[in-house]
């Protein structure tokens, strides 16, 4: 029994000096430095961080990770609040990212700059000033080691399918195929081979008939440019004889015209004088009687 009582009190005086050992610790850590609250914005995941997780600024140790959550607007958007020793010039081109600790699996928080220092971050308990975060290289390397993963495995299953036994019976009759068209493809070649040294002297032939072609084919241009020239010539010519035809048949038709006058008035006499002998047959014999003398004019003599 008394074993067992100075156990429990052995055991109750260790548990003591270990928590006033880490109240005295942190009261200490924390009487050490005034801090300012800073917001990490990631959309990343961020496991392996827990609260109390170390930061360090250019390597050396200068805050906490006070608190991990989502924002209310934006479940894809995780914030961290970090305290951060008011003497670190946190500026507005700081950055943070997630740094492996030793081999654990466990993460701290990296801070740096994206070039010189920059402008000062304003901060304060109620807005607390807002810090991006960057993908770390190993995070990136473990999702690039992921989608490799991935791609292999899909071409795995690619391959697989590819070698099923239908697939493989395709192939077979797909070699099987080209074997015998590689064969025929021999035998035509054979075949067209004394063709083959034919054509430099086809090609020759052919080449000397396209320039005689090309001969003819200038000589006609020539020749129709001849042609045009006689068929503008005789073009005209047949204007001129078009006119010609019309001058010669208006003159025609005017002496038609007149000669057809002439003609009706030989026949008008000629009717008046078929009357009169109709009327008086004697005049053909005695011809037309003497026409009685007008006033003032004299009877005509009778010719001896």
């Amino acid at each position: 029994m008394e074993s067992d009582a100075f156990a429990l009190r052995t055991a109750l005086f260790l548990i003591l000096a270990t928590v006033l050992s880490a109240v005295t610790w942190t009261v200490f850590k924390e009487g050490r430095f005034e801090y300012k609250p800073y917001l990490v914005v990631t959309q990343d995941s961020v496991s392996g961080l827990a609260l109390k997780a170390r930061i360090y600024y250019k390597g050396v140790e200068v805050g906490t990770v006070e608190d991990i959550f989502f924002d209310d607007n934006d479940f894809d958007h995780v914030q961290i609040l970090i305290h951060v020793d008011e003497a670190i010039p946190i500026a507005r081109n700081t950055y943070a990212q997630l740094a492996l600790r030793g081999i654990t699996g466990e993460y701290d928080l990296r801070l740096d700059n994206d070039g010189p220092l920059g402008e000062a971050l304003p901060t304060s308990e109620e807005n607390p000033g807002v810090i991006s975060m960057r993908s770390d290289d190993i995070t990136k390397l473990g999702e690039s080691v992921e989608n490799a993963l991935a791609h292999i495995s899909r071409t795995s299953d690619r391959v697989s399918q590819l070698l099923n036994e239908d697939n493989q019976q395709k192939v077979s009759h797909l070699l099987t195929t080209l074997a015998e068209t590689a064969e025929k493809v021999g035998r035509l070649e054979q075949a067209l081979e004394p063709s083959l040294d034919e054509m430099p002297q086809l090609l020759s032939q052919t080449r000397e008939t396209l320039q005689r072609y090309q001969t003819l084919a200038a000589t006609l241009s020539e020749r129709t440019a001849g042609v045009d020239a006689a068929l503008a010539s005789l073009t005209e010519a047949g204007g001129s004889v078009q006119r010609s035809a019309d001058a010669l048949r208006s003159q025609t038709l005017l002496q038609v015209e007149r000669e057809l006058t002439g003609v009706n008035q030989a026949a008008a006499e000629l009717t008046q004088l078929l009357a009169e002998l109709r009327r008086d047959p004697q005049r053909l014999l005695l011809g037309s009687p003497a026409r009685s003398p007008g006033p003032g004019e004299s009877t005509p003599e009778p010719s001896p």
